[in-house]
C-alpha cells in the first residue's frame, strides 16, 4: 500500500510540476506576445508620423 501512495503522489507531483510550467510557460507567451504587440503599434506610430511630416 505504501509503494502504491508514493508512486500516486510522485504522479501527482510530477504533473503539479508540468501544469506550474506550462502556466508559466503561457503567460510568458502572453506578456511577449503583447510586448511585441505593443512595440510593432509603436513603431507603425512612428512610421505614420514620419509619413505624415514628409508630406
Amino acid at each position: 500500500m505504501a509503494q502504491f501512495v508514493s508512486s500516486v503522489e510522485r504522479i501527482t507531483f510530477g504533473e503539479r510540476m508540468l501544469l506550474g510550467l506550462n502556466f508559466v510557460a503561457a503567460h510568458w507567451l502572453q506578456f511577449i506576445t503583447e510586448a511585441y504587440r505593443h512595440c510593432q503599434f509603436a513603431t507603425d506610430n512612428v512610421q505614420n508620423k514620419t509619413h505624415l511630416s514628409q508630406k
